[in-house]
């Protein structure tokens, strides 16, 4: 049975011919960072301040510390990196100076 277009771009998967945006490898010349404010952070749309109440995302965390997605999931497990917050129901992030101070915290 077909898949409606809903349930495609509900779980992400595409049909045959359907092109996605290309992704950037570890070739790209910057990381893109992807930083989530809680609700009523200041400043204008667009304009980010590096300080150490931002959010997050797992996308930047990733791209940060160079750990995978797993290898972070399971370090929280084992109580080796900061814990994410819940945001939503399907969103997380992580305080960015938990993140920061573990980067710092790690040898040479």
């Amino acid at each position: 049975m077909p898949r409606s277009k809903h349930s495609r771009a509900r779980d992400g998967a595409s049909a045959p011919g359907e092109s996605s945006a290309p992704v950037a490898g570890p070739s790209s010349a910057a990381a893109e960072v992807h930083v989530v404010r809680p609700n009523g952070a200041g400043g204008p749309a667009g304009v980010l301040a590096a300080s150490d109440d931002e959010l997050w995302s797992l996308k930047t965390v990733v791209a940060r510390t160079g750990l995978s997605r797993s290898s972070i999931y399971s370090y929280v497990e084992l109580g080796l990196f900061p814990r994410q917050r819940r945001l939503g129901p399907r969103r997380v992030g992580w305080l960015a100076s938990e993140v920061r101070a573990w980067i710092a915290s790690r040898p040479l």
